[in-house]
């Protein structure tokens, strides 16, 4: 289904994990220092070679290692390779147990690799050993955020403001969780604070338009994601939020466009074949909407949303037993999910069981009266 609200959202936020270096190699010879500073470099084609070498060169030890399996740890991040990053930083906090950078980035890389409650322990580790460490209080948020706990997530984002006033990304981040806690007016004064400060900044035009199309200000939505993805042309969750709009609006074609578009440049956005998958199942394009949808759950097999639209394009294709196993998954995790009920209960329905499909459709109906309606606009005949 197309939802606004998933837990690998279509209408999604986005957060940027804070990472960080400590002291450089101390008392390093002149060549040292230049091999530190290429190592550090924000270009991770750079760094990593640089770091690599230093490493390979056997002559760092102690402090000065791990700062380098922590440097190159943060260029293996940049590049997306969390694995490798992973292991640099165990590294880097097996030859220094007390460096405190070295947990926050592993905090940051377990949160991208949705291992958040192992994150806290790292993240909750980091802040032991230093208090001010803002990046550790704003990556453990985004830990809280992903579990769904706003409270805690909040509260660590306002340390981290109060330690870095003028970090765009942690005002970001707790716009983030004020759009999630509908308050909207809070969110728009953080995320034009963070555009303030970093008119650049793609993921909070991305993020404002978020908070926008909640409130259904979808032109003001619009402008922000074309205003995201001018700022970054493969800024693939901007696509799939511009997708919402266009789906939102009838405009299914556009949609699947737009989804396209953001597969181009992410081809693991769970979101991206999901929503295609939706959008072309609308369309009556149900083989290639059900290879979508396949690929959306092999990415994420509990992907709560991929079922219940799988059970859609399955129960279009009038393949009534795969139908009703994916709407029957769907309703495990969201016991009261109308369209999943509705979907299970014309299945049935089809299949022969009157009793169970009638059932079925009276508690879709109880959970959203205009159910019915919804499944003649999204083009199935009842």
């Amino acid at each position: 289904m197309n939802d606004a609200k998933t837990t690998m959202p279509l209408l999604a936020l986005l957060v940027v994990a804070l990472l960080g270096w400590g002291v450089a190699p101390a008392g390093a010879a002149e060549p040292a220092d230049q091999s530190a500073t290429a190592c550090k470099n924000d270009n991770p084609a750079v760094a990593i070679p640089a770091c690599s070498k230093m490493i390979e060169a056997g002559q760092l030890k102690g402090n000065d290692l791990a700062w380098t399996y922590n440097s190159r740890g943060i260029g293996y991040d940049q590049q997306g390779d969390h694995a490798r990053a992973l292991a640099d930083y165990s590294k880097a906090i097996e030859i220094d147990p007390a460096y405190g950078w070295a947990y926050n980035n592993r905090g940051a890389a377990l949160n991208d690799a949705g291992r958040h409650d192992e994150a806290i322990v790292d993240l909750d580790k980091a802040l032991k050993l230093d208090p001010n460490n803002g990046a550790a209080y704003d990556n453990r948020g985004l830990s809280h955020y992903a579990k769904g706990e706003l409270d805690l997530a909040l509260q660590d984002y306002n340390r981290a403001q109060a330690l870095n006033p003028d970090d765009a990304n942690v005002l970001s981040h707790r716009g983030n969780t004020y759009v999630d806690k509908q308050l909207y007016d809070r969110a728009l004064v953080d995320f034009n604070r963070a555009i303030k400060l970093k008119p650049d900044f793609a993921e909070a035009y991305n993020n404002r338009g978020v908070a926008y199309q909640r409130q259904n200000k979808t032109t003001l939505a619009m402008a922000d994601y074309d205003r995201a993805i001018k700022l970054d042309p493969k800024y693939a969750q901007a696509y799939v939020n511009r997708a919402v709009v266009f789906s939102d609006g009838k405009q299914y074609a556009r949609a699947v466009a737009e989804n396209t578009q953001a597969l181009r440049y992410d081809p693991r956005h769970v979101g991206a074949w999901n929503s295609r998958c939706w959008n072309r199942a609308i369309l009556g394009q149900l083989a290639p909407a059900l290879e979508d949808c396949n690929q959306a759950l092999k990415l994420a097999p509990a992907y709560l949303e991929a079922l219940d639209s799988r059970g859609f394009v399955n129960l279009k294709l009038g393949n009534y037993a795969a139908a009703i196993v994916d709407y029957s998954a769907t309703l495990k995790l969201e016991p009261n999910k109308a369209s999943a009920q509705f979907g299970r209960g014309m299945a049935r329905v089809k299949s022969g069981d009157a009793e169970g499909g009638g059932a079925d459709l009276i508690a879709a109906r109880k959970a959203d009266p205009t159910i019915a309606q919804k499944f003649i606009e999204w083009r199935y005949k009842l």
